[in-house]
């Protein structure tokens, strides 16, 4: 899955091959996990699945050796996999503007710090929970992504997977922060304040990018389907607002204690038009 997502820039049909791979590593995967768990389990007692000395797979291998190498080569292929995923991330985090331009310069050393620092905690269960629980993070954003873009009626929005349903977005993305909390609680408050935070410094940066935001889009969205919808509401006391139009002569700034006590006599509840006159 996420090597098919880091290099979606080089597929031909992303849009295509993104999610046939994601379901066929899905499907693969656990066809893996669970073929793996049912031959562990009827072939070892449950005493030496729980022991950290020992290999239940390597145990019961034909060629003991064969499976420590494998396993290595697992780990060192997954440790380059993630520094060359990691700095990747940053570095297009920091040309969006997401981030800080620094991340962008250093990616590289930044990804090898973090590794170091992981590898120098030494207890991969609370780890891997974490790293767990941030991808899980990134997954939920996603999916609340994917659902805020159909309900706003973003007209960029066109997926071509014509399974997508949005509703399934916003309960995965629910399952997701539900999944968080039962990993680990520890590690999913650290993770929350990740989240909080990434997404606090985001929203006080006010990037000004051309793709927007979908929150703006749905403010929109909503803002015009109530504007819409008063076509069909009769008018009555409750609906009145006072509308007035001042007319003035030179810049505004000249009258600007008239504009203020404009101001206060609506006091947010009515509607206001400053023209000047041009003669």
């Amino acid at each position: 899955i996420l090597a098919g997502s880091n290099s979606s820039g080089s597929l031909k049909r992303p849009q295509v091959s993104i999610p046939l791979g994601t379901i066929l590593a899905f499907v693969l995967g656990i066809l893996i996990y669970v073929t793996t768990d049912i031959t562990l389990t009827a072939c070892h007692p449950r005493e030496q699945l729980i022991s950290t000395w020992s290999s239940p797979i390597q145990d019961a291998s034909f060629l003991k050796w064969f499976v420590f190498v494998a396993s290595s080569c697992a780990s060192v292929g997954k440790a380059v996999t993630g520094l060359g995923a990691g700095p990747m991330v940053l570095r297009a985090m920091g040309s969006d503007g997401l981030i800080p331009i620094f991340f962008q310069k250093y990616s590289r050393i930044i990804g090898c710090v973090i590794c170091i620092c992981l590898c120098l905690w030494g207890d991969f269960n609370s780890i891997a929970s974490l790293s767990s629980s941030l991808f899980l993070c990134v997954f939920a954003f996603l999916n609340y992504g994917l659902f805020l873009a159909k309900h706003a009626k973003v007209l960029s929005f066109r997926p071509h997977f014509k399974f997508y349903n949005s509703e399934i977005a916003l309960i995965a993305c629910f399952a997701c922060i539900v999944a968080i909390i039962f990993i680990n609680y520890v590690t999913a408050i650290i993770a929350f304040i990740f989240a909080a935070l990434f997404y606090y410094i985001t929203w006080t940066r006010q990037l000004e990018l051309n793709w927007g935001s979908l929150s703006q889009s749905n403010a929109y969205s909503k803002g015009l389907k109530s504007a819409l919808h008063l076509r069909h509401v009769q008018p009555h006391p409750k609906l009145y607002r006072p509308n007035i139009i001042l007319l003035i002569e030179g810049p505004p700034i000249e009258h600007g204690p008239t504009i203020s006590f404009l101001n206060q006599m609506l006091h947010q509840k009515g509607l206001a038009i400053v023209a000047r006159i041009y003669k």
